[in-house]
């Protein structure tokens, strides 16, 4: 009787939940795999090893030393530079980074290549989750969705990324006569909420049913702040001084940096002076190889949309916590060297504070999920089972 009773309970649940909301998800930072495509003009100067014509997966490319080996190659390809006369980061010469896959799952459920098996199985980010939904009926590019983006650049503009996911929405909405559930690991939920207010509360009312963020930082990260002061490798194998010149000059961690209008703490001790957030633009003004765009990238980034604004849709909030997250930290007397830090609650990289910034906004649910790390949160059958709860239930 075990076998038929499974097959019951299994019928009974797909039949009861078979119109489900198309679904998209918003990855976080780091979190897209991505190409390079480039043709370097040979004026431009590279390291001696370094092509000047390369195409392929840059991450994460394991194969090919991508970054773990040839650094040199990859910070020189990967690093964008502060074109000063139109007052906005570009990337070298000849190079064009992309997300390949756009609008497929492919790119996100793992960032390894597909030609090296084992380091797609390690590097799985959405991959349990996706493999969860495709059980009960959904498909890549038809009712699931992965937006992916170079995450080297926060703003949803930037190559056309608002008006891609924009058609995506509204060809989803068509193609299962449905409105679309939105959801966002880490610094997906501000680039959805950013894009969401730029397309207004009547497509929001139109095209969305409901947004999921999981793990949002919604008002920042000391970490992104600890990335752009000494550098932070995000387990990578290198000197996290070569990591830092590349994270100056990436708009996302501006982004991810504490909101100066929200974030009421001392977050920095440099030299014996403590630094609140409201303070920021010193902060940033203390590191004189950015003195003249650190200050102007981050206050921009800060106002790419009002931190407090609710779209017309219900939002439901999942976070973790129980994890030591650093929240304080204390510099001696340089940036070349990794600070003391003080620790608090969070997900081990957000901390409590911003991760629940949500309560204050227009809340379907808001849900601490228990004690997972911040990438382990999309990995928890917890988050998988509410999101296929709420794939079928209407606001």
């Amino acid at each position: 009787m075990i076998a038929p009773l499974f097959i019951f309970i299994w019928f009974d649940f797909t039949i009861a939940c078979s119109s489900r909301f198309p679904i998209v998800l918003v990855p976080a930072f780091m979190s897209s795999s991505l190409h390079i495509k480039s043709n370097i003009p040979p004026s431009v100067q590279l390291p001696p090893h370094c092509p000047h014509q390369l195409e392929g997966q840059i991450w994460l490319n394991l194969k090919d030393g991508i970054p773990l080996n040839n650094t040199q190659c990859f910070f020189k390809y990967f690093t964008p530079f502060w074109n000063n006369s139109n007052k906005r980061f570009e990337s070298l010469d000849g190079v064009q980074i992309y997300y390949k896959d756009f609008p497929s799952i492919e790119g996100i459920s793992s960032l390894g290549p597909k030609e090296e098996p084992i380091v797609q199985r390690v590097l799985r980010v959405w991959y349990k989750m996706i493999q969860q939904l495709k059980r009960i009926g959904y498909k890549d590019k038809k009712s699931l969705f992965g937006l992916g983006y170079d995450w080297r650049y926060a703003d949803v503009n930037y190559n056309n990324w608002s008006k891609k996911v924009k058609e995506v929405i509204e060809s989803a909405y068509i193609l299962n006569n449905k409105k679309v559930m939105i959801v966002t690991h880490s610094l997906g939920g501000p680039m959805t909420l950013q894009l969401l207010f730029q397309l207004g509360n009547s497509f929001c009312e139109k095209y969305i049913e409901k947004i999921i963020t999981i793990s949002a930082p919604f008002i920042g990260t000391i970490k992104a702040l600890r990335s752009f002061l000494s550098g932070e490798t995000e387990g990578v194998p290198v000197n996290p001084l070569l990591f830092r010149d590349f994270e100056r000059n990436i708009d996302s961690v501006y982004q991810l940096m504490p909101n100066y209008q929200w974030w009421n703490d001392t977050i920095l001790i440099f030299n014996g002076t403590s630094y609140p957030a409201s303070q920021m633009n010193q902060i940033l003004n203390l590191i004189n190889e950015t003195k003249n765009y650190a200050s102007f990238v981050y206050t921009n980034a800060m106002n790419r949309y009002p931190i407090n604004w609710i779209p017309k849709v219900k939002l439901h909030c999942l976070y973790s916590s129980g994890i030591e997250t650093e929240i304080l930290l204390n510099y001696s007397t340089s940036f070349d060297n990794q600070p003391i830090q003080t620790f608090g609650d969070g997900d081990g990289t957000v901390s409590l504070n911003s991760l629940s910034f949500c309560k204050t906004m227009n809340l379907g649910e808001s849900i601490n999920i228990g004690k997972y790390d911040h990438f382990g949160i999309i990995k928890a059958q917890k988050t998988i089972d509410y999101i296929i709860e709420q794939s079928c239930k209407t606001t």
